[in-house]
């Protein structure tokens, strides 16, 4: 299928350029975090504020004017996912929290995506965020930004928000695992009547 540049720029699309501006972001956050650190910390800090911004900000247009699309509904989470981890890798990198959180949240992010990319393969369904994985990542969110503009924050305030932020993502993924599989049984006993 042939895309002109007027067909990618309709307003449908405006989500999805937001969600390809935001994986843009990535590279550009782990280069003002980790050059000559701690420089360039405030420029980064903005940065992925302006990436958790337009995710806000596509996510609402998207629902608001019906502008969900199958490329949407997997970049969005892709973009948001990339962005993540780089940050809690950097902060790994410069010991502002535990490596593990960061390895906990790679490893459950990669079984997400290979799930995902299954489900969407043999199902054709694509899988929703639910409301533990959402606070998930709004409080990883939360946790980025305290480490990066409130450095005077006490390491063991940081310590029980990173345990809270794991908490929620494997309480997510635990989620969604359960129903993947209630839903999977539910299909095989339609299937064989």
């Amino acid at each position: 299928m042939r895309y002109s540049v007027r067909s990618i720029f309709q307003k449908k699309n405006i989500p999805n350029i937001l969600s390809v501006f935001r994986i843009f972001l990535v590279p550009l956050f782990a280069a003002l975090f980790l050059t000559d650190y701690p420089k360039y910390i405030t420029h980064a800090g903005v940065v992925f504020v302006l990436a958790g911004a337009t995710d806000v900000v596509d996510g609402f247009l998207a629902r608001k004017n019906g502008w969900i699309t199958d490329v949407g509904k997997l970049i969005d989470p892709l973009a948001d996912k990339l962005m993540s981890m780089t940050a809690l890798a950097c902060l790994a990198i410069k010991e502002k929290i535990y490596s593990m959180i960061v390895i906990i949240v790679i490893i459950k992010e990669i079984v997400m995506i290979l799930g995902s990319a299954l489900i969407l393969k043999k199902r054709k369904i694509y899988v929703k965020s639910n409301a533990f994985g959402k606070a998930a990542t709004f409080s990883l969110f939360l946790l980025v930004i305290m480490t990066m503009f409130f450095t005077s924050t006490p390491q063991r305030i940081i310590d029980i928000f990173s345990g809270i932020v794991i908490g929620l993502m494997l309480l997510a993924f635990t989620i969604y695992l359960t129903d993947f599989i209630k839903e999977d049984r539910l299909r095989a006993k339609i299937c064989k009547k």
